[in-house]
């Protein structure tokens, strides 16, 4: 069953973000493609992107060591750690948020990728 959510989420993630077979991502900026996923549409509303986009930039000041880019796979990751764990099904946009509120404002911490790590808690 998991490994059937697992093909259906990567269908959903190719469908969203426009991969191709060649392998070509979207050139879209991380709150655009993090706004579509959790609206399930290509075009999202864009105070939906407008809250990705304030979001991303905070976490970008307190995780100066990584990219929007990987930030985004931060939060993807966060949400799926918690569908695992059977927390529910948070959207990305919460995930996202929960991970800027466990880092105090003006801190810094080498990666946002260990604030997953609390999110399980």
């Amino acid at each position: 069953m998991q490994k059937k959510a697992a093909v259906v989420i990567a269908l959903l993630v190719v469908s969203v973000l426009g991969v191709s077979c060649a392998g070509n991502v979207s050139k879209a900026p991380p709150e655009e493609q993090l706004a579509a996923l959790d609206a399930g549409s290509k075009n999202p509303p864009p105070e939906l992107v407008e809250k990705f986009r304030s979001v991303l930039e905070r976490l970008s000041r307190k995780c100066p060591s990584q990219s929007p880019e990987e930030i985004k796979k931060n939060i993807i990751q966060g949400q799926t750690i918690l569908m695992r764990l059977g927390r529910g099904k948070k959207t990305l946009l919460e995930i996202a948020e929960l991970m800027d509120k466990t880092i105090p404002a003006g801190k810094t911490v080498e990666k946002c990728d260990k604030m997953n790590l609390s999110l399980q808690q």
